[in-house]
């Protein structure tokens, strides 16, 4: 069952209390405080709904915001790229729109290279400040800064394609799995990377280390893998194995991020 997060809080717990499907979806466009309200009542509704043990809800709630963020910006970081693709290559632009550009060398070495780019990471967190700060305006009925749209209507001008992310919720006997999917397919050197992160933070875990992780990782806060860590501490607290309950997996077009969780029957 979808739910509509522009509906009020009351409507949105409602609903998701009073589905019948044993799976509820939303959309994500952007992480304001309304947003965020929104989501965070569309999460509690259903952990709730499905007896979440009360000292774990924290934890799970904030493990899928960390994914929808981390989603929000991949999406935003390939939408932009694609963009600049298209005005660099524009006798290539079929094979761009198409999704094919994984399957030319030359593209794929540019697409790579620019979307790990200092300009692209500085860019995309402009964007993202200056669409919630927007909304939020608009949200308060206050007066826009007018200056600040401009700017955001120049990043959105070069930004053809809007950016979505789906969020789903579904109940299977005493598991409950949290889907976060969004259209930025993520490199498999990056897929790589996250991994290779998890597993270094596993070996400090088990050695009683954590403390030393995350002091070695302070200037990574703002990555992928980082953040993953910090899910599969979250796991581990819950008495559950992160490499059995929380996976990262790519088609190609799409990127899914899962997280699974042990309710009450």
């Amino acid at each position: 069952m979808f739910i509509n997060l522009h509906n009020s809080k009351e409507e949105i717990i409602s609903s998701v209390k009073n589905a019948s499907d044993s799976t509820v979806e939303c959309n994500v466009i952007a992480l304001t405080a309304n947003g965020k309200s929104n989501i965070r009542a569309f999460i509690n509704a259903f952990l709730e709904k499905n007896n979440t043990d009360e000292i774990y809800k924290n934890d799970i709630l904030e493990s899928i915001f960390e994914l929808i963020y981390n989603a929000l910006k991949a999406n935003y970081s390939h939408v932009y790229t694609l963009s600049v693709l298209q005005r660099k290559y524009p006798k290539l632009n079929d094979i761009i729109v198409s999704g094919q550009y994984f399957m030319n060398e030359k593209l794929m070495q540019s697409y790579v290279k620019f979307r790990r780019s200092t300009f692209v990471k500085d860019s995309i967190k402009k964007l993202m400040k200056l669409e919630s700060a927007l909304i939020k305006q608009l949200d308060e009925g206050s007066a826009i800064d007018i200056s600040k749209y401009k700017e955001l209507h120049s990043f959105k001008e070069i930004m053809k394609k809007p950016v979505c992310i789906k969020v789903s919720l579904e109940r299977k006997e005493s598991i409950c799995k949290c889907n976060v999917i969004n259209e930025a397919p993520i490199a498999l050197l990056d897929l790589a990377r996250i991994y290779e992160k998890r597993k270094i933070f596993r070996q400090y875990y088990d050695e009683n280390r954590l403390y030393q992780f995350y002091n070695e990782n302070l200037d990574e806060s703002e990555s992928a893998g980082f953040g993953a860590t910090l899910i599969d501490l979250r796991l581990l607290n819950m008495g559950l194995e992160p490499y059995n309950y929380f996976t990262i997996l790519t088609d190609g077009i799409h990127t899914n991020a899962s997280i699974s969780f042990i309710v009450k029957s």
